[in-house]
């Protein structure tokens, strides 16, 4: 094996090679993005969104425990119940979007996306209240991409299709 002599390599180079931040976007194959989904999907939503937000902590258990229905543990659950909390959807939207803004985010963009886009699906289709102010055509873009995503998963797929549905048959007045 031949060692090369560092000290005469060109130093704009090493920092380069030695920076371990990236200028380039992880790419992640369509079965990574697909484990990652179902991981996130199943993760404690507790967990999450207290380290999220931690003014919203105290609170946080009461609104996992004030849902009428099944409990609510996971974001699967979340997004699968029949009528969540306002407050959770709008939480889980903005700790999506953080993680997709943030370059040492815990999630791929891909996956923060596809949180925050079901976030305001299932506000949209289970208490017709619109988290965001995203214009309807940036909505349907955004669900369109989502629905083409090979790797989603039928149960995130099928919310994320009747909120785009819903955008479709009646345009809701944001909130946000």
């Amino acid at each position: 094996m031949k060692h090369e002599d560092l000290s005469q390599a060109d130093p704009v180079s090493l920092a380069d090679l030695m920076d371990c931040r990236s200028d380039h976007e992880e790419t992640w194959s369509a079965g990574d993005l697909e484990a990652i989904l179902e991981h996130q999907l199943a993760a404690d939503v507790q967990f999450d969104l207290e380290r999220f937000d931690e003014a919203v902590g105290l609170d946080l258990p009461e609104m996992l425990r004030s849902a009428e229905g099944p409990p609510i543990r996971s974001f699967r659950d979340l997004f699968e119940h029949p009528q969540p909390s306002i407050e959770l959807l709008d939480l889980t939207r903005r700790f999506a979007k953080a993680c997709r803004s943030r370059g040492d985010s815990p999630l791929p963009a891909e996956i923060a996306t596809i949180l925050y886009l079901a976030s305001i699906a299932a506000a949209m289709i289970k208490r017709n209240h619109r988290l965001t102010s995203l214009a309807d055509e940036a909505l349907r873009n955004g669900f369109d991409w989502a629905l083409d995503q090979g790797w989603l998963d039928e149960s995130t797929g099928r919310l994320l299709r009747q909120g785009r549905e819903a955008l479709e048959s009646h345009g809701l007045e944001s909130d946000v």
